[in-house]
């Protein structure tokens, strides 16, 4: 019988997908050993120098904080490195009807009054109040953000100090760069070179390796698609194309715009 175990995963892309995949395997596995000394799981990502990644500034939900803590990213190394801003809500301009407008602050609107939430209390004042403030001059976070303002939710009790999250706005090649370097500094592996090829395996068709124009083949136990657009695996070796949803989505395309900007 075959032996289950994972001992090499494979990436195939890189990028900041590729990356963010690898960090995390690597803190978990690539630097341990079994009782032997034998590395557990090999981690290799493979990336080809000729093939561009897509992604300008990265906007992020707070769950990225999650990620990042997971790995023991030092918050304000993260925020340096990756020329990073804080954002603390989203804008949606014309998503019901032209001319309509909300801001969507990230994290409730306070403690609970009378075990409920703040914006549920809104909602029945609504009913009963004429000209009531909107709900958002009661989002800490709506209202740093319209001040240009910020300040890390406070620790301690609940309460209008920390009722509220946040995320970031970064540069996602230098977060890639900056991940690449973490997961390296742990054991990943990185092999740079085109794929020309996918070998699969004849007794259940799963990939067993991949080929590199130089020849060279990386086979693995696991592997993990991040080539982006060309799918490489999904859509390419296994046959399993992206569904289209165009029809459904009022916006179906990226529109990326570096820019340049003098600092005084």
């Amino acid at each position: 019988m075959p032996d289950p175990s994972i001992r090499k995963i494979v990436i195939v892309g890189g990028g900041t997908a590729g990356w963010m995949a690898a960090a995390p395997l690597a803190q978990r596995f690539a630097g341990a050993t079994n009782a032997t000394g034998t590395v557990r799981c090999e981690v290799v990502l493979v990336e080809s120098p000729d093939i561009g990644t897509v992604g300008v500034g990265e906007a992020t939900l707070p769950t990225i904080r999650a990620y990042n803590q997971s790995l023991g990213l030092d918050g304000a190394d993260f925020v340096q490195r990756t020329q990073g801003s804080f954002k603390l809500g989203i804008e949606f301009r014309d998503w019901g009807r032209v001319g309509h407008r909300f801001f969507h602050g990230f994290g409730d609107f306070g403690p609970a009054i009378q075990g409920l939430s703040p914006w549920q209390h809104w909602l029945r004042l609504q009913r009963e109040v004429d000209k009531l403030p909107s709900y958002e001059d009661w989002s800490t976070a709506t209202a740093m953000a319209k001040g240009n303002r910020f300040t890390p939710p406070e620790p301690g009790a609940p309460s209008a100090a920390n009722a509220y999250s946040f995320a970031y706005h970064f540069d996602a090649g230098l977060y890639a760069a900056y991940l690449r370097e973490y997961a390296m500094a742990r054991g990943a592996q990185r092999v740079q070179g085109t794929i020309v090829d996918v070998e699969l395996r004849p007794e259940d068709g799963f990939v067993a390796a991949v080929k590199l124009q130089d020849g060279r083949r990386v086979e693995g136990d696991l592997f993990i698609d991040c080539s982006g657009f060309r799918a490489l695996l999904i859509g390419g070796a296994m046959q399993s194309p992206y569904e289209d949803w165009s029809s459904l989505l009022p916006c179906d395309r990226p529109r990326p715009c570096p820019a340049s900007a003098s600092r005084r």
